[in-house]
């Protein structure tokens, strides 16, 4: 019986190796493509395609926060996304959405541990 059944189950086994060290890469690079989502600003040229795009069922669970002064809104996407959306005509650009942080509103104090940390070749101090 299991002379019978060792070609077969070798020729199985060798097709599922093969399959699992080529495709699990691939299935890999896909997966991270289409589930890894970061937050962007997407700025369109109109309200009306913002208002569109905003309406849209599919896309309307991704919309986190929407900014009418400036006609954008921040989108939840994927790689694959980003690239999609970036030959749409009717989108100004698309950035990535991240935290701005500003040490003051005045004159900054050259005293402060902040300022005195800054690297002077990225960033500028106003008054040097």
């Amino acid at each position: 019986m299991l002379r019978k059944l060792r070609k077969p189950l070798s020729l199985l086994l060798t097709f599922v190796m093969v399959i699992t060290s080529i495709g699990l890469s691939t299935i890999g690079e896909v997966y991270a493509a289409n589930f890894n989502e970061k937050s962007y600003i997407v700025t369109f040229k109109n309200e009306n395609a913002k208002d569109n795009y905003a309406a849209d069922s599919k896309k309307k669970k991704k919309v986190k926060n929407n900014y009418n002064r400036q006609n954008s809104l921040a989108v939840n996407l994927t790689d694959v996304e980003v690239k999609e959306l970036s030959t749409v005509s009717s989108i100004e650009y698309i950035e990535v959405d991240g935290q701005v942080d500003i040490l003051s509103i005045g004159k900054p104090d050259r005293n402060n541990n902040k300022v005195r940390n800054m690297k002077i070749d990225t960033q500028t101090i106003p008054g040097e």
